[in-house]
């Protein structure tokens, strides 16, 4: 629960853990999920996630830039832990559940699926080394069909990271 909770996930001080998987099996959210890949790929640096990237004003005036934010020092997860975590997570593209995720070429990248055990919600996280994000997809109440973390939003993972991502020829860092 530490290193979870150092790498960007926080659940609840009284919930219980179940040492079942690698990233453990409580609940974690689309933001969560975000700050603790992009600790992953940054092996151990801490990452601020943000859903907006920049706001210009009408005449091209950048009033915010998230990248002109100041990084935040030092590391929250021993690279070597954060790196090993990241060894095991791209096995889930290259040759498990997230195949569909895989974008192919000369794209380093890692990621993972996640499905309910009711088929609702599911989600695909992952990363490259400039980019990370986190795919949720849900479904109303009563509506049928299940939901799998490498169908839909694998999908819509690659396709996203395909054009959003500028990873070609680049390695994660050690």
């Amino acid at each position: 629960r530490r290193h979870r909770r150092t790498a960007g996930h926080h659940a609840p001080p009284d919930e219980p853990v179940y040492p079942a998987v690698l990233l453990g099996t409580d609940m974690a959210g689309p933001f969560e999920l975000a700050g603790a890949y992009a600790t992953f790929a940054t092996a151990g640096r801490p990452s601020d996630v943000h859903t907006v990237r920049r706001i210009l004003a009408a005449d091209g005036t950048v009033l915010y830039d998230a990248a002109s934010r100041p990084p935040r020092p030092g590391r929250v997860l021993d690279a070597g832990i954060a790196v090993q975590i990241r060894s095991a997570l791209e096995q889930a593209i290259c040759c498990g559940t997230g195949t569909q995720a895989a974008l192919g070429g000369d794209v380093a990248q890692f990621g993972q699926t996640g499905t309910t055990l009711g088929g609702q919600p599911a989600w695909f996280a992952g990363s490259t080394p400039d980019l990370t994000t986190v795919v949720w997809t849900g479904a109303h109440e009563g509506t049928d069909g299940l939901l799998s973390g490498g169908g839909l939003p694998a999908q819509v993972w690659r396709s996203y990271m395909g054009q959003a991502a500028d990873a070609t020829g680049q390695e994660f860092p050690d």
